[in-house]
């Protein structure tokens, strides 16, 4: 009785490397998505061709559609908005504010709102907008 005990070369399957490599390649896409912070309120914002994305540390006021103002996500009165930025502004001096409203809010409530920013002694105010796309 013979044994054959030819060898053979080592051969690597592409199928299964290529589903691995998509594989963690889905988990990593999705674990960085997961991590960015999101401090406001999801409107519709309006649109402008130069616009530019400049967040490191920042808090984020919202002006609904319903004239409801938001800090971060913190429904906030309009009376004591000033007092609440002040606590933002004394805890880091050179905090930005991005102002977000609903493009369909009265032009007044968004100007009595930035006034109330500088008021509270925040210089640095960025409007919101969303990317223009022809």
């Amino acid at each position: 009785m013979k044994i054959d005990l030819k060898i053979r070369k080592a051969r690597i399957e592409l199928i299964p490397l290529l589903d691995m490599i998509f594989l963690v390649l889905v988990c990593f896409i999705y674990t960085f998505l997961s991590m960015t912070i999101q401090k406001g309120i999801p409107e519709r914002l309006p649109f402008a061709q130069s616009s530019i994305e400049d967040k490191k540390e920042y808090i984020v006021v919202t002006i609904t559609q319903d004239n409801i103002i938001y800090i971060n996500k913190k429904e906030i009165a309009s009376e004591i908005l000033i007092s609440e930025l002040k606590v933002y502004k004394n805890l880091n001096p050179e905090i930005k504010v991005f102002l977000n409203a609903d493009k369909n809010v009265i032009y007044d409530k968004v100007i009595e709102v930035l006034d109330s920013i500088r008021r509270s002694g925040i210089e640095k105010v960025s409007l919101e907008t969303s990317e223009y796309h022809e």
